[in-house]
């Protein structure tokens, strides 16, 4: 054990190995001149825990004093793959996809276990399902960021997670527009009870759960569509995300 075990990492390459989707990638394990594993630990743990056989490159007999070289570059991430399968929007687009993925696993939005689980090919591979949508909603969202500070990202996954639950998209175009702006807005309008609350948030420097601007956008969202009125916005913190009233 040349590392502290980190749980959402063995869990991430267990979850792949288990999906049959483990690829070698020519990342070796490598092993000192005295048999001590010096990286991969995380990896063969993952053999351990799934008892599954996968292809691995060794690399033996390295100098153990070399260990403090070995691993030391920066973590690659979502937005890394992104940028490297050549998609726009890298670091919005992934943080988005990622969030909506834990969303169709059933495991809530403030599951920081699970987000940490999803590995980034499954990220490169789920992208050409939304580019459709984030072509135009990344734009918005930004848009939303600038206005009110809302995370571009949360935003992001919000109006994917609008769109897969079959709202319209010039609906949602409008709905975002309105809360950027906020012009003509009457008393009593959800989106307007939303942008104070944003507003709030951001004056206060409070920092948001995982889902907090999902449920708080899909609360607003959803009394549109039914025709109530709100005069404030809040999300507890035990508070669930409600079904999606598609329009």
């Amino acid at each position: 054990n040349n590392r502290n075990v980190r749980p959402d990492r063995l869990n991430k390459y267990a979850r792949v190995m288990d999906l049959g989707e483990w690829a070698m990638t020519g990342q070796p394990i490598i092993v000192d001149w005295d048999g001590n594993v010096m990286d991969g630990q995380h990896r063969l743990m993952a053999v351990v825990q799934t008892g599954r056989s996968v292809w691995m490159l060794v690399v033996r007999g390295v100098d153990p004093s070399r260990m403090p070289m070995i691993d030391r570059g920066a973590p690659r991430n979502g937005a890394d793959a992104f940028n490297w399968a050549g998609y726009s929007h890298a670091s919005m687009a992934a943080a988005a996809i990622r969030q909506l993925l834990v969303l169709f696993q059933g495991r809530g939005g403030k599951d920081g276990h699970a987000y940490n689980a999803i590995a980034d090919h499954e990220l490169v591979d789920a992208y050409p399902s939304y580019e459709h949508v984030i072509v135009w909603a990344a734009p918005l969202a930004k848009q939303v960021n600038q206005a009110l500070r809302l995370p571009p990202a949360k935003y992001l996954a919000t109006v994917l997670w609008l769109s897969v639950n079959g709202c319209d998209p010039e609906s949602i175009q409008e709905f975002t527009q309105q809360l950027i702006t906020g012009a003509d807005l009457p008393e009593g309008s959800p989106i307007l009870a939303l942008r104070s609350w944003a507003v709030n948030v951001s004056v206060s420097k409070k920092k948001l759960r995982r889902d907090e601007v999902l449920i708080a956008v899909v609360k607003a969202w959803n009394d549109v569509a039914e025709g109530r009125t709100r005069v404030a916005m809040s999300v507890k913190p035990s508070e669930l995300l409600p079904a999606v009233v598609a329009r």
